[in-house]
C-alpha cells in the first residue's frame, strides 16, 4: 500500500501542509529500493521554495525526486511550490550490506522563507517539519501484487481496437514484472489469445509502488464479425496466475451505431429518439416557410435586435 503525506490523513498537520505520523516501512529486503509518494501543499499566497532532506539511520538512503521523473534519473534536493498540492517521490536505496534491524530517522521539510520587515533589519522565518521514518530489514521476501483490470469501454465499433488499462500495485517487498494473458471467445470459440510480456522500457514496479498502464492490453476488431464477445484477461507472476477477470463486448455495425446514436436522443428509447429527431425537422421546415413568406418580418426583428444591443452598450 502506497504511504501518502497529505492533509487528509490521520495526525497532526501543521502550517506547512504535511502529517507528522510516522512511516513504518516492514519486511525491507537488503538493497531493496522503495518509493513513498509525499502530497504536500503549499501553504502561502504566492510560490515558495521547499527544501528535503533526511535525518538519522536513513539519511543517506533517501533520495528525493519530482512525480513526472518515472524513471528516477534526477534527485532534486529543493522544488518551487506554488499555494497548490503537489507529489514528491521519496525513495529509499537499502545498503546491500546492512545488517537486519530496526532503522530510524526523518524526512525534513523545509518551508520557504519569508521576510518580515524593520525600519533597520529583516529577519528570514523559515519552517521546518519532519516525518519519522521506521524501516525494518529482513531476509524474508513476501510477493504480493494486487492488480485492476479496466476496459476503457464495453462496446466498440467495428474496425476500433478494444483498449484495456492495467493497474499494479506491488504491495511485497521485491520488485516485479507480471505479464498479462489476453483471451477473446466468440461463442465458446477462441478467436483470439495472446500474452503480452511487462513493456521492455518501464521500470519494474518497486514495492509500495503503484504503476498505471493506460491502455497495456489491445485488441483490433478490424475484420472480426459484429456481435458479443467474451474477454479474458490473467494476470501472471512466472507461471502463476495472481488473478482472473472477464467481461463481455459488444463489437457494433454501423446500423448499430446508427440505433445507439439514436437511443440516446431518446434517453434510452429508439423510438422516443425517432420521434423527437422528427420533430426536430418539422420544426426547422416550419420556421424555414414562415421566413421564406414573410422575409421583411424577420428583417425587422433582426434590426430591432440589433438596435437593443447598442443601446445596451452604450
Amino acid at each position: 500500500m502506497a504511504v501518502l503525506f497529505g492533509l487528509f490523513l490521520a495526525g497532526q498537520v501543521l502550517a506547512i501542509g504535511m502529517v507528522t505520523e510516522p512511516i513504518v516501512l516492514k519486511d525491507v529486503l537488503r538493497g531493496q529500493q522503495l518509493i513513498v509518494s509525499l502530497t504536500l501543499l503549499g501553504s502561502k499566497n504566492t510560490t515558495e521554495v521547499y527544501e528535503f532532506s533526511g535525518e538519522g539511520a536513513i539519511a543517506n538512503w533517501v533520495k528525493f525526486y519530482e512525480e513526472s521523473d518515472v524513471n528516477l534519473q534526477n534527485p532534486i534536493t529543493f522544488i518551487n511550490v506554488l499555494p497548490s498540492y503537489f507529489n514528491v517521490l521519496a525513495v529509499f536505496t537499502v545498503p546491500k550490506d546492512v545488517p537486519n534491524g530496526k532503522y530510524e530517522g526523518n524526512l525534513m521539510v523545509l518551508g520557504g522563507a519569508s521576510h518580515a520587515s524593520s525600519t533597520e533589519t529583516q529577519t528570514t522565518v523559515r519552517q521546518a517539519v519532519s516525518r519519522r521514518v521506521k524501516i525494518e530489514i529482513t531476509d524474508k521476501e513476501t510477493i504480493k501484487l494486487n492488480s485492476q483490470i479496466i476496459p476503457l469501454a464495453y462496446q466498440v465499433n467495428q474496425g476500433e481496437p478494444l483498449q484495456i488499462k492495467v493497474i499494479y500495485e506491488n504491495q511485497g517487498n521485491v520488485e516485479l514484472k507480471p505479464k498479462t494473458n489476453l483471451q477473446v471467445l466468440k461463442q465458446d470459440q477462441v478467436v483470439f489469445e495472446a500474452q503480452f510480456p511487462y513493456p521492455s522500457k518501464e521500470l519494474a514496479v518497486k514495492p509500495l509502488e503503484r504503476k498505471v498502464f493506460d491502455p497495456l492490453l489491445t485488441w483490433q476488431t478490424q475484420g472480426q464479425a459484429t456481435g458479443s464477445y467474451l474477454i479474458k484477461v490473467k494476470v501472471l507472476l512466472g507461471e502463476e496466475i495472481i488473478q482472473e477477470e472477464e467481461f463481455n463486448l459488444n463489437v457494433l455495425a454501423f446500423s448499430e451505431r446508427i440505433m445507439a446514436f439514436v437511443a440516446k436522443i431518446g434517453f434510452g428509447s429508439v423510438g422516443l429518439g425517432w420521434f423527437l429527431i422528427g420533430f426536430l425537422f418539422i420544426l426547422i421546415a416550419f420556421n424555414l416557410a414562415i421566413i421564406s413568406k414573410k422575409p421583411k418580418l424577420f428583417e425587422k426583428i433582426f434590426k430591432l435586435k440589433s438596435r437593443l444591443i447598442k443601446e445596451n452598450n452604450n
